[in-house]
Parts: structure tokens; sequence; C-alpha cells
């Protein structure tokens, strides 16, 4: 199974011409993601995998504050404070099927600014597949 921590915490309207510096794009614009966080929990999003409050099996996602709970493997808490709420799966190989999906309106001639933080669960001494991420523009 693959087993993901995704959290997306921004996706910002930045206008025109503001990224400066190297390294780098600090979002100064209005937040396009609803409840990027994950602190409201199972909302605003959708999901090809059901939600689930326990595991039991491969092909669930739940939203928590620590992994470690659902599965001792999985090695992973909040990234930002610690004790914030973060998107947990275990995914099925069996599909293709979406973890986190969203549609975000975005206007033309305009830069964007995506922030997230994603991380595959298992172990580095496990043999596990790691992530795999995609974003689509249509």
């Amino acid at each position: 199974s693959i087993t993901l921590l995704f959290v997306v915490s921004a996706l910002t309207s930045q206008g025109q011409n503001t990224c400066t510096g190297t390294g780098g794009v600090t979002p100064t614009g209005t937040e396009l993601i609803a409840n990027g966080n994950f602190s409201s929990g199972n909302s605003g999003f959708t999901s090809d995998y059901p939600y689930v409050s326990v595991f039991t099996g491969n092909g669930q996602y739940t939203v928590d504050t620590n992994a470690s709970v659902f599965n001792s493997w999985w090695l992973s808490k909040d990234h930002t404070t610690g004790s914030g709420k973060f998107f947990i799966m275990d995914a099925s190989t069996a599909t293709r099927n979406r973890s986190w999906y969203q549609t975000v309106n975005v206007s033309t001639n305009t830069e964007y600014v995506l922030q997230m933080w994603v991380t595959n669960l298992i172990p580095s001494w496990g043999s596990f597949p790691d992530p795999y991420f995609e974003i689509k523009i249509k």
C-alpha cells in the first residue's frame, strides 16, 4: 500500500510580476484552497476514497493529528505546530483514485503560488513506493 500525508497549505493569487528573489516565493494574496490546512477536518475537499475514523484496510483516508495512532509504522505528526490536523491516506495500489482534489477558479495572466507538504508515512527502511503527485490544469 501507499500511505500519504497530504497538506495543501496555500494557493494564493500573486497578481502580476510579484515573484522575486531566488529559492522561493512568499504568498501574499487571498487563500483559494478551502480547508487547506485540514483544521476543519473532513470538509472542503473531495476524495475518491472513503473517509474512515478507524482504518480497516487499504484504500481509505482520515483527517487527524497523529498518524501513528492508526498504524505504529506510520511516523508522522503535523509538521507545523505538531498538534494540527492533516490528511492521512492508506491508498490502494489496485486503482488510480484521486486521494484529494478540489476545483479552484483562477484568472488568466495571473501568477499563483501552490504550497504543500507531502511525505510517505512509511519509514525509509520500508520497501513501499513513494507518493505520486499530479496537478491538472484545465
